[in-house]
């Protein structure tokens, strides 16, 4: 679906893959990021089979999320933008906590314009928010997503200046979400899903048990 968002016509989409159950999504991750991003796809990542320790029936690869529509804005459509935790050209912190998410994100009134109306928005633009995902919260999470850091890599600090995200996979469909496995099943995940088996969904090697019947 083309779309004009943001001032430029581009190729739509609803499905994000996922980065994991943590917040960065950059490969070398340094204070006050530490650790690998722990779900198959972030910047720069290479999966194989062999990356899937929980095993690739167990692990998430692609969730669905919305798009953006022209017109859309935090006042009137929290959920169909992403919050920014900057001026999205300068600055922006990381987001490296529950507290930060809070901080940085939920206590912006909705008269910001720290926002970005480009949810979904070219396909291969691997960034947060528009092509990228986590775990953190459950499916359809009733609060606004987030992203921290940077934008964009042609800015060329060290890391993007800590790219994170807090985004959650997000659907039209009544209380739940289609996720796509790493074996190439599909699943129709309710809202309602326990959060912990949720984010052990998210991760390639955490070695979590997940039961059958759990989701």
């Amino acid at each position: 679906m083309l779309c004009t968002v943001a001032g430029t016509l581009n190729a739509t989409h609803n499905y994000n893959v996922n980065t994991g159950s943590g917040y960065p999504v950059v490969q070398y991750p340094a204070a006050p990021l530490t650790g690998y991003p722990n779900g198959p796809f972030f910047e720069n990542s290479r999966s194989s089979p062999s990356t899937f320790v929980d095993g690739m029936s167990n692990t998430v690869a692609v969730s669905e999320n919305l798009r953006s529509f022209p017109g859309a804005t935090y006042a009137t459509n929290p959920l169909f933008v992403f919050l920014v935790t900057g001026d999205n050209a300068t600055y922006g912190p990381a987001l490296t906590s529950d507290a930060d998410y809070a901080t940085y994100c939920l206590s912006l009134p909705s008269t910001t314009t720290q926002f970005q109306d480009s949810r979904g928005v070219r396909w291969h633009y691997g960034a947060p928010g528009h092509s990228m995902y986590n775990h953190l919260r459950g499916p359809n999470d009733p609060l606004p997503d987030c992203r921290g850091g940077l934008p964009h890599s042609n800015r060329t600090p060290a890391l993007w200046s800590l790219l994170s995200l807090n985004i959650t996979a997000r659907s039209a469909h009544s209380g739940a979400v289609n996720s796509l496995l790493a074996d190439g099943h599909v699943q129709f995940i309710k809202n309602s899903i326990n959060l912990a088996t949720w984010q052990a969904l998210g991760t390639v090697a955490g070695g979590e048990v997940i039961s059958s019947d759990a989701y």
